[in-house]
């Protein structure tokens, strides 16, 4: 991946201060890079959150919006739950009107809030008393490590709640017999059927989106996948519900929600700078550092120069933050040489569905139930 100019990267070991300094020898106006060992993080257990809000964000209830102006929506949730629910309408890509749709029964109100912003494209984040909605690009640094240490506590709670019942309902046997059927209406038939909450990502390109296909006495996991399969589409289940998406999509959820890299080295704390350099070379100077080798796999390597200053955080976070600056969707692998950060060049984003298939007219007033 290196060009012939690539720069060398000296690694320089403190004696006896447990850190390490690496430092681009590179020409004047090439950019600059460093990264400072600090040490070993303690363990650390992202909380959520606590008292009044904490309590509302629990609320269960259920939802069905067919079509309804997410502007709408979010002033039902304001109103149900009783929250201060803030959109940043004035961020780019932001569209009030855009018509969600949506149909969940029994979950918390957070995980309503969480689907409703992820279908508009948007990330919801709790600070100072409120429910800000934005896109993930507007984030700051220290924001976006708060939702993935949040994400990820809330993964690790549904291994012990909701995931266990959605696992048995899973292994149910079914039985189906679909011709030329909207795939929309064939996972709303498993939904109710098996008493599942499922969301078919709307922004998926949809071609070929009928469904023809006879089950007899199958798994409904397995027949969900066989469904799938056909129409190059996976599932994965997150906040209390089976979410179908293009594999890139769903690939990138996982990604950004687990921490999957179990190597003990991607806990080391850091503190980064890099100024407008080549992702290669920011990687090379964090290999360096912490003796960890990451490799960069990609048909084509963005030609962004990357800046960054991040001080006391993981290993982990660092490498995050540094791909997700080049706009590509990203997923990451352990091999036995060390970690593998996979790139994929972005795709046209595809019309938005409501716009393909017209025939649901969105609703005036959403149609919510509380339990």
């Amino acid at each position: 991946m290196r060009s012939p100019g690539t720069v060398l990267l000296a690694a320089i070991v403190a004696a006896g201060l447990g850190w390490a300094v690496v430092e681009a020898e590179a020409p004047v106006g090439s950019g600059h890079s460093a990264v400072t060992v600090v040490g070993k993080p303690t363990a650390e257990v992202p909380r959520l959150e606590e008292g009044q809000l904490g309590k509302k964000l629990e609320t269960r209830l259920s939802v069905h919006f067919a079509g309804t102006p997410l502007a709408d929506v979010l002033q039902y949730l304001r109103e149900k739950g009783k929250l201060n629910i803030i959109l940043n309408s004035d961020a780019p890509g932001v569209d009030p009107a855009f018509p969600v749709i949506l149909k969940l029964d029994d979950v918390a109100l957070r995980n309503a809030v969480a689907w409703v912003a992820r279908l508009a494209g948007l990330v919801y984040v709790v600070r100072d008393e409120a429910i800000f909605l934005t896109p993930a690009a507007d984030l700051s640094p220290e924001w976006s490590r708060e939702i993935r240490a949040r994400d990820q506590t809330l993964d690790r709670l549904a291994e012990k709640t909701w995931v266990p019942k959605v696992e048995a309902k899973l292994d149910q046997p079914t039985s189906f017999s679909f011709k030329d059927t909207p795939l929309r209406e064939v996972l709303g038939f498993l939904a109710s059927y098996h008493k599942l909450n499922v969301v078919l990502d709307a922004r998926f390109t949809q071609q070929e989106n009928t469904v023809t296909m006879p089950v007899e006495d199958m798994s409904v996991r397995n027949a969900l996948g066989w469904i799938l399969r056909l129409k190059h589409l996976e599932y994965a289940l997150v906040d209390e519900a089976i979410f179908v998406s293009t594999p890139t999509r769903i690939r990138s959820l996982r990604t950004s929600r687990r921490s999957v890299l179990g190597d003990p080295r991607f806990r080391t704390v850091v503190d980064v700078e890099f100024s407008e350099i080549p992702i290669q070379r920011a990687l090379d100077a964090l290999s360096i550092a912490t003796g960890l080798n990451i490799a960069l796999r990609a048909e084509q390597v963005p030609p962004v120069r990357l800046t960054m200053k991040l001080d006391h955080v993981t290993l982990e976070q660092a490498v995050r933050e540094l791909v997700a600056q080049t706009g590509f969707p990203f997923a990451f692998s352990f091999e036995k040489d060390g970690l593998v950060i996979w790139l994929q060049e972005p795709s046209a984003e595809p019309t938005k569905e409501v716009e393909q298939a017209g025939p649901e007219k969105p609703e005036t007033q959403p149609s919510v139930e509380t339990e």
